[in-house]
């Protein structure tokens, strides 16, 4: 149980500490974004808001500065009528008509002329004095000699407009010291087209609102837009104008679409968060389970190493009892054909004691690798050279021995077969003490061992197999042959003879 919970704890701890950093992270992330998405609307906000702040700026610059012209130009003629007036202010029209209702000369009080004429008639001779609601303005431009614009209001001609008047300064006539006040040159223009250029502004998601300090036409004073622009998130910069300070706001109606629900959102990363901590969980208790299962199967391989090798130990000792019994069997041997005088039986003696030896030298080789392998080219030509050695020192070895690995009973059976080859030979194909050569080699072809046995003596009686079948060493041969799976023929060609034995590598 104790094991169990360990199992668990890990896990759960895991999972947890991931649900927390993720979950922290997701909050962190919402908020900045948040803050950022509310960075970039409020300076696309002030963007809009210069923009159009320029544009208004801009109009009424045009429209101060027009009237500046026509006041400068009376200043140097006050005398003029309305035909000069006319033509003067015609050149001057055309060059910012845009908007413009009319141009007018207000000499003193009093209305002088209007251009154009048609159109305004209604304002000619009117005292601006007698207009109650600007009087206080006018009068303190008048005494101060200074710009001013009047509206936004209903002008006489029906329209909502502005008016701009600049003041006409002139020499007095009884003393060139000093100046008087002559009157204003007077530029209106309609409302509308300034809305329509701030209108081009608005969008569906844009509002904008104007609104005029000191002249204002209602409780709130808006004269463009209205009140609930203050329900929006909006922004607000001041017009400075020579007697009044306009607001212009701009605000946005729906910032949701770019500004994150931090509590839809919140539920969101919560359940993201559970879900990642649940699967950090379930990989920590999978790894978890993974070490724990391989630490289990690296305590089996131990165990089962260590049986390997008890195991191998106990084998190479038999292997090595099997080569003293070899070497005790071969000593017996070597003891009776000395005390025995039959050629016959001493011969059959020293043959059973050349087998005897190859099966010793394959046990020999085992014992020394500690692989349960023999290395042919190690095997074969210890085997060739101590049968040469002991029977025939004048016969040459030509050895091409590949580096091929076989197990004990393999080794045996093909050991064997090369032993009485060589003991053939000796016998059958130098006679007589008679010298020669003895080619051996093994290699891999295409997955097959190949053995190619060949000698230059007096050569092999045809069809060896069927003719000496009841020989000791062609039935030793054929037999071995037989155990490794393998095919035998004979050889005979340009002088050589001997033997071609293939059988399969695994």
């Amino acid at each position: 149980m104790q094991k169990i919970n360990n199992r668990f704890g890990l896990p759960i701890i895991v999972g947890l500490i991931i649900t927390i950093i993720v979950g922290s992270t997701s909050l962190f992330y919402i908020k900045l974004r948040n803050e950022h998405e509310e960075y970039v609307i409020n300076k696309e906000l002030e963007n809009r808001v210069q923009n159009i702040k320029s544009v208004i700026e801009e109009s009424l610059s045009d429209k101060f500065y027009l009237s500046k012209v026509i006041a400068s130009y009376v200043s140097i003629h006050p005398n003029i009528d309305q035909e000069s007036f006319t033509e003067f202010t015609k050149e001057v029209y055309n060059i910012s008509k845009k908007g413009l209702l009319s141009v007018q000369l207000v000499k003193d009080s009093i209305i002088l002329y209007n251009y154009p004429e048609k159109g305004n008639e209604v304002t000619v001779g009117v005292n601006v004095n007698s207009l109650l609601k600007d009087r206080t303005i006018i009068d303190y431009s008048r005494k101060n000699r200074t710009p001013l614009i009047i509206g936004p209001r209903v002008l006489l001609q029906g329209k909502m407009g502005l008016v701009y008047r600049y003041p006409i300064v002139i020499t007095d006539p009884k003393d060139t010291s000093k100046t008087r006040l002559w009157g204003y040159s007077a530029i209106v223009v309609d409302l509308k087209d300034l809305f329509k250029e701030v209108k081009s502004f608005e969008s569906d998601n844009i509002d904008i609102g104007l609104i005029s300090v000191n002249q204002s036409l209602s409780k709130n004073g808006y004269f463009y837009g209205d009140s609930s622009i203050l329900d929006l998130s909006y922004t607000e910069v001041p017009i400075e104008l020579p007697n009044d300070s306009w607001k212009l706001q701009v605000g946005l109606k729906d910032s949701t679409p770019f500004i994150f629900n931090e509590e839809s959102l919140l539920l969101f990363f919560l359940l993201f968060s559970l879900l990642i901590g649940l699967l950090a969980a379930f990989l920590t208790y999978s790894i978890q389970n993974v070490y724990y299962s391989h630490k289990a199967l690296n305590r089996r391989n131990q165990l089962i190493r260590a049986q390997l090798n008890e195991k191998s130990a106990i084998i190479l000792e038999i292997h090595h009892r099997i080569k003293n019994h070899f070497q005790m069997i071969s000593s017996l041997n070597r003891i009776i054909y000395q005390n025995v005088e039959n050629p016959e039986v001493k011969k059959a003696i020293s043959d059973v004691n050349n087998r005897i030896g190859t099966l010793a030298t394959a046990y020999s080789q085992l014992n020394e690798s500690n692989e349960f392998q023999s290395e042919m080219n190690v095997y074969l030509p210890t085997l060739a050279e101590n049968l040469i050695h002991s029977v025939a020192g004048n016969i040459e070895l030509d050895l091409k021995i590949e580096d091929i690995k076989l197990n004990i009973k393999k080794t045996v059976s093909l050991g064997v077969i090369v032993n009485e080859m060589i003991i053939n030979t000796i016998k059958y194909g130098f006679p007589n003490g008679q010298s020669g050569i003895i080619y051996i080699s093994l290699k891999v072809i295409k997955h097959e061992i190949v053995l190619k046995y060949l000698e230059n003596g007096v050569g092999l009686p045809l069809n060896i197999f069927s003719t000496y079948a009841d020989s000791t060493g062609i039935l030793l041969i054929q037999t071995f042959s037989d155990q490794l799976n393998g095919t035998i023929e004979q050889i005979n060609q340009d002088g050589w003879h001997g033997y071609y034995l293939k059988f399969p590598q695994a």
